[in-house]
């Protein structure tokens, strides 16, 4: 059974802006441990972090408003929510605890869970699945600078 668009949007969008907040209270770019690290040629500025997560969380939101709208399954709600937990562990391990080994696996995670996501999402609704292709792209991104970053230092 379809949802209406605004009971499918609502929950989406909360969910998806506390996922930021709370992994936005865990990243510190301005700490003494961060500025020191040595980072990767590769690292893009500071404002493409900004703007790519910004569309990021955008077609998040999106993708899980057609999920809600189709009624999909519980195993996929649960992706959906170990994808929110990986992104929140993932600053706090990597920014706060300084754990950047911890913060790769966590990333590799997040990465399988998104892949898992989209796998189930295919059959169901194609275009909410493929909003979740640039997260995964982004999340392969990550991983090399994190790995990187880990090899510098």
């Amino acid at each position: 059974m379809k949802k209406n668009w605004w009971n499918a949007l609502v929950p989406a969008a909360v969910l998806t802006a506390l996922t930021a907040g709370v992994a936005m209270l865990f990243t510190d770019t301005d700490s003494a441990w961060y500025r020191s690290l040595v980072q990767p040629s590769i690292q893009p500025p500071p404002w493409v972090f900004i703007l790519g997560w910004t569309l990021l969380y955008v077609l998040c939101a999106w993708s899980l408003t057609l999920a809600i709208r189709r009624g999909v399954d519980a195993k996929t709600y649960g992706l959906f929510a170990l994808q929110a937990v990986c992104n929140i562990l993932w600053c706090l391990t990597y920014f706060t605890l300084h754990l950047p080994w911890l913060a790769l696996f966590i990333l590799a995670v997040y990465l399988v869970a998104a892949l898992l996501t989209m796998r189930r999402l295919l059959p169901i609704s194609p275009l909410a699945c493929w909003l979740l292709a640039p997260l995964a792209a982004w999340l392969v991104f990550a991983g090399v600078l994190n790995y990187l970053t880990i090899l510098l230092n």
